[in-house]
């Protein structure tokens, strides 16, 4: 084997995995890369890059002429155009079907921008010279999926508030391809409001917030969109040093399932103290089930072992945030609409209007554990997360829906006599 970019093969050669491995680490386009992937951002500093309401501040900010970034419509009007460019030749929407060069022209007098109105993340008014109204209705995801019939509640709110407007635009702002649930909704995502962005900071702007624009800039480029430069970087990176990576690659710690771990073993230890046995769990997956819920009403199921447990709770790891959940698997139609009808009374909640086919999830609370903070050290995270399982388990809904499940799993057991 010879070069920098051989490949990894079945049978290790410790000398030359060891060769490759320096080369690597001596490289100067690794250094450039690392560097422009580590450095300083407020925002990450901060830990509000995927804080769905921070953004949406920002952005009420930018979307304002009177802001003191002093954008006036710069930031404004080519991000609207932007949007109805990009959805420009869809047929079923024939208020797209506007020049936006002609938006340029237009005289702005005044604009209002709100925040959380009708729990509307973003809402702007914007009035013309000529008199004329547009407004936008901008529901922003940044984490979290579009909840059941809430495009539809502010669709219908502003139509009914504002029936005179010359235009009602609905844009819905995600980080990756997300689709709107709803046909009146416009799809745009954040990689818009980075090339915005872009521009702005060419501008003559104070000091101040043209740092903090270029901050949020570089969050974007690093967490949100695809930053082409380091692409490139990267793939030269991967051409010359392909062996090296792909032996680090093959390598590569499992910490999804160390995190796992650490947190079983650390409510095993105290699942006498919580009420709590342990059940199966998976890479990402907790799962344990509170001591009301134990008998042979709770028994018989599949889903996660066999003869296994009807319904369990859930800690997942799999998403951003820790988060834990109230998960059923019924084995029958009986069981299941029983569940479902729980599900419609508090503390409980169901999941959207239809009942799902497999699993029913009536009971959820979330966190603000990032997963990514297990990387400062597993112990802490493990005992972070442990510790806020036992909060969530002492509060008074929690007990109540424990309290409640467990009638309903003896109803289960006497169905089974």
């Amino acid at each position: 084997m010879q070069g920098g970019n051989e490949l990894v093969t079945g049978r290790s050669n410790s000398a030359a995995d060891l060769a490759a491995l320096t080369r690597l680490g001596q490289s100067v386009e690794l250094k450039q890369l690392e560097k422009r992937l580590s450095r300083f951002n407020l925002f990450s500093i901060l830990r509000t890059e995927y804080a769905e309401i921070r953004h949406s501040n920002i952005l009420a900010w930018l979307l304002d002429p009177k802001g003191s970034h002093k954008l006036r419509t710069d930031f404004l009007i080519p991000w609207l155009s932007a949007v109805l460019t990009e959805n420009a030749k869809r047929a079923d929407r024939p208020e797209c079907w506007f020049d936006p060069a002609s938006l340029d022209a237009m005289q702005v007098k005044q604009v209002y921008v709100d925040r959380e109105h009708e729990n509307i993340d973003l809402l702007v008014v914007i009035r013309f010279e000529d008199e004329k109204n547009w407004v936008l209705c901008i529901e922003n995801k940044v984490d979290a999926p579009e909840s059941e019939g809430q495009l539809e509640r502010y669709y219908k709110f502003v139509e009914r508030l504002w029936p005179n407007a010359e235009r009602r635009l609905y844009a819905f702002l995600s980080r990756g391809a997300a689709s709107a649930g709803h046909p009146a909704y416009l799809n745009t995502t954040y990689e818009g409001v980075s090339k915005t962005l872009r521009d702005c900071l060419e501008l003559d702007i104070p000091s101040g917030p043209h740092f903090l624009l270029e901050q949020y800039h570089d969050l974007l480029l690093e967490k949100f969109v695809i930053d082409e430069d380091a692409r490139k970087l990267a793939a030269k990176i991967y051409e010359t040093h392909a062996k090296a990576i792909d032996y680090i690659v093959a390598n590569k710690p499992d910490h999804l399932s160390d995190l796992t771990r650490a947190v079983v073993d650390q409510l095993q230890g105290r699942a006498d103290s919580l009420g709590i046995e342990m059940d199966a769990s998976s890479s990402s997956i907790v799962r344990f089930v509170p001591e009301a819920w134990i008998g042979d009403g709770n028994s018989g199921a599949t889903a996660w072992r066999p003869g296994g447990p009807i319904i369990l709770f859930e800690l997942s790891f799999a998403s951003d945030r820790v988060k834990l959940e109230v998960v059923a698997a019924p084995p029958d139609e009986v069981r299941a609409e029983l569940i479902w009808d729980l599900a419609g009374k508090p503390p409980f909640q169901r999941p959207g209007r239809d009942r799902p086919g497999a699993y029913i999830k009536p009971f959820k609370r979330n966190s603000s554990i990032r997963i990514d903070e297990g990387r400062n050290g597993v112990e802490r995270f493990s005992r972070e997360v442990v510790e806020w399982v036992e909060q969530q388990l002492k509060t008074n809904e929690c007990k109540t829906a424990i309290a409640a499940i467990g009638k309903l799993i003896v109803e289960f057991e006497d169905l089974s006599k």
